[in-house]
């Protein structure tokens, strides 16, 4: 029996399942149901990987995410692991109290964010955690606040 460490999962899954669905999510705009195959999400993982190695995630380094369960979520999770990364996940409706808190506590420098209410809590917290870098943010509908220069969108993050 060969054993393969956690981050190696997902691609060890996509060799053996390839083309079958991994898991299927629902778009809130349309309301259809999405079908993500074993190489894509494979292939994702790679590529957040690739993202968080290039902007400076270190071994062992903190980083959270404060979203509602989407596919994004847990491909972040799998990516991290791939860099060594720890994920703190904060709960989607947290305060803004409480993920300064944890922020600090975790000396957290990049926070994967999912709606306007996490990003808007995330963007007003970010005064009172002097580690918060980057906020990136999931959901591209989400509006940025006008002086913020240092959060990107999932899909700049990934480019």
């Amino acid at each position: 029996m060969t054993i393969h460490h956690f981050s190696q999962l997902v691609h060890r899954q996509a060799e053996k399942y390839g083309k079958e669905i991994a898991f299927r999510h629902k778009d809130k705009s349309t309301g259809e149901w999405i079908s993500t195959t074993w190489n894509s999400f494979s292939k994702q993982v790679k590529t957040v990987a690739k993202s968080m190695a290039s902007i400076g995630v270190k071994v062992q380094e903190n980083i959270a995410t404060y979203t509602q369960n989407k596919p994004e979520g847990i491909i972040v999770d799998f990516a991290a692991y791939a860099n060594r990364a720890v994920v703190i996940p904060l709960y989607a409706t947290s305060s803004e109290s409480q993920i300064e808190y944890i922020i600090n506590e975790a000396e957290i420098r990049f926070l994967f964010v999912g709606e306007q209410f996490q990003y808007d809590n995330a963007f007003r917290s970010k005064k009172n955690c002097p580690t918060l870098e980057h906020i990136i943010v999931f959901d591209r509908s989400v509006k940025l606040d006008e002086s913020d220069k240092s959060s990107l969108y999932y899909e700049d993050f990934i480019k």
